[in-house]
């Protein structure tokens, strides 16, 4: 078959086995539907699945001017933009599936991009294009930020265009990388690839001995596409009212202390980007990078490998390679190996580096926007550079079933990683414990944790018409993702007045509570009730115990924000004396039961 376009080469087991996967997935989630899939609420149902479910049933996707549900209705623009494929998908599917869809979706733009890539870099044959579809698949699989899946999922495919572009200077390359942000995101990937493009770009610049213009295109080309396709993240950054990361507490660190920072990243990553390398991908790293230090310091060594000869990209002699087939010039596996090492070693490095306060104030002194985007988040981009670390050490390897079972065993790394989104190991154990042993698991799942059946029985029992709320205890997503309108919310980016008017409200628990008022203070991503007891309130579990059954709230401030209803996880003790009324007791799929308070009088029974 042709891969690609290209010459024929055989890849069907690689493809069989990623449909095969799918298939599972998509029939997994159809069987087991929202009531037993489990799905990390951290970051996920908490936040991006509410955004994009609130977009939906207030139909504002593309409007200009209007207000999200939470938060006492922030502007749209502090929402995910509408110009992504992400959003396109949530725009077409109901939230549940919209979510499998993108995880799907996810996987195969990762090998597709991960295989165009891998025969660029080495050649078009059976063995490149079936080894980078194996690191395509493993890439795909990893259990990154859900919200950005596809954003991740994408990077080999921005790489491929800007290496295109160098080789050939064809012009489409310069469309294809202002298109691109439409299945990226500038925060968390743009900005970095951004940066190591234009790394590349002096590297070219210097060893080809005048200025390379063709990569110089590329970068203003998709920089121009981030600020086309996330013009309301560059419109509220730049117009916007003083944001609550303006007040940010940071860390401020010694050298040695950041340094242990970075190292630790690299070996474990970061929760949002965990690439699940340090039991199996990175050993072998190791492994092969002692190899290649052993074959240099041999009188002989250095060569390139049989069967893989040398593209000379980054900073290669300048050629326009417009016909590969006859150039036969292609990067060495090593290569490839030791340039992704060092990304992302200065990938950790700069993670570690914001926790300098010296550096911090370097960096935003030069670039202020950089303040509220946050330069640690470089990380972001090494599990893509160990995938495509670790395809260099596939192909190092002749055998095909050395490969495939090197690639076999890092993918059941990946899917038995016990990381924060792992969703299909979390849905397997929950599932297997409730079968065999008949226990109740422990994680809400989908269904129960936005239980849309209880909360329209609440709607119409309170005959709610768009009054707001806030929740003591439950997530304010909850409420956001079945259409009630929060003062509450969890959000990263919104107006610092607005986080100093909803702290009049909890201050009681804070003036009791050392641990919410530095957590709120320090941060407020989170504007949500406190404990007065230091403990946290709100959990993803079924069952949550708390220590004091009160609410130190103050209710006139929370009146003089026209808040109506209080919706709690926990039956309050002390609800009449803080000025609550007419509490109302609902149950659904959960098991505990949600307990609504009124703030007029006019509620009482």
């Amino acid at each position: 078959m042709k891969a690609f376009g290209r010459e024929k080469i055989h890849i069907r087991p690689q493809v069989l086995a990623v449909l095969i996967f799918l298939a599972l997935v998509a029939v997994s989630a159809v069987i087991l539907g929202e009531d037993k899939m489990v799905i990390a609420v951290q970051d996920d149902l908490d936040l991006f699945q509410a955004e994009y479910a609130d977009l939906r049933n207030t139909g504002t996707f593309f409007s200009q001017g209007a207000v999200s549900s939470e938060l006492g209705g922030v502007t749209r623009d502090a929402m995910p933009t509408e110009l992504s494929l992400t959003a396109l998908i949530y725009m077409i599917f109901p939230p549940f599936p919209a979510y499998i869809a993108v995880y799907i979706l996810k996987v195969l733009i990762s090998v597709f991009s991960f295989g165009l890539l891998s025969c660029e870099l080495y050649g078009y044959g059976d063995k490149t294009a079936g080894a980078g579809l194996s690191a395509g698949f493993l890439y795909g699989i990893l259990n990154l930020f859900p919200a950005y899946g596809i954003a991740f999922a994408s990077v080999p495919l921005a790489v491929y265009f800007f290496i295109r572009l160098v080789n050939t200077g064809r012009k489409r390359y310069l469309l294809c990388l202002f298109l691109y942000p439409f299945v990226s995101y500038l925060s968390y990937l743009g900005l970095f690839i951004l940066m190591w493009a234009f790394v590349f770009w002096v590297i070219l610049s210097v060893r080809r001995r005048k200025p390379e213009l063709k990569m110089l295109a590329g970068v203003i080309c998709l920089g121009a596409g981030y600020v086309c396709f996330e013009y309301r993240l560059v419109r509220l950054t730049v117009t916007g009212p003083e944001s609550i990361r303006s007040l940010f507490t940071w860390p401020d660190m010694s050298l040695v202390e950041a340094l242990g920072e970075s190292l630790d990243v690299f070996l474990k990553g970061q929760m949002h980007s965990d690439a699940a390398v340090t039991f199996f991908v990175l050993p072998l790293c190791a492994i092969y990078l002692i190899y290649i230090i052993f074959r240099k310091m041999r009188p002989s060594g250095g060569g390139p490998e049989e069967g893989i000869s040398g593209r000379n990209f980054p900073g290669g002699s300048g050629e326009d390679h417009t016909d590969e087939k006859a150039s036969g010039k292609y990067l060495t596996a090593e290569s490839v190996f030791l340039v992704s090492a060092a990304m992302i070693a200065v990938n950790s490095v700069i993670y570690g580096m914001q926790d300098i306060k010296a550096v911090r104030d370097l960096v935003w002194g030069i670039f202020p926007f950089m303040s509220s985007l946050q330069f640690d988040r470089a990380v972001f981009l090494n599990p893509f550079l160990w995938y495509l670390a670790f395809l260099s050490v596939m192909l190092s390897v002749r055998r095909e079933a050395v490969r495939n079972l090197m690639a076999a065993l890092a993918a059941l790394m990946i899917l038995l990683h016990p990381g924060t989104y792992n969703d299909i190991l979390n849905t397997a154990k929950q599932q297997a414990l409730e079968v065999l042993t008949e226990k109740e698991g422990g994680s809400l799942t989908y269904g129960e944790f936005y239980d849309t059946e209880m909360f329209c029985a609440i709607r119409e029992d309170l005959g709610y018409n768009g009054e707001w709320c806030v929740c003591y205890g439950l997530y304010p997503a909850e409420l956001n993702y079945n259409g009630f309108r929060t003062l509450d919310g969890y959000l990263g980016f919104y107006p610092l007045e607005y986080k100093e008017r909803f702290r009049e409200v909890i201050k009681p628990a804070l003036d009791m509570n050392p641990w919410a008022r530095e957590y709120y203070d320090g941060w407020g991503a989170r504007c949500v009730l406190f404990s007065g007891t230091g403990q946290n309130i709100w959990s993803g579990e079924r069952r949550f115990d708390i220590e004091d059954s009160n609410i130190y709230i103050d209710t006139e401030a929370l009146k003089a924000m026209d808040c109506r209803w209080l919706f709690s996880r926990y039956r309050l003790e002390n609800a009449e004396e803080t000025g609550l009324y007419g509490e109302r007791v609902y149950s659904g799929k959960a098991p505990y039961s949600v307990y609504v308070y009124g703030l007029d009088p006019g509620d009482e029974d």
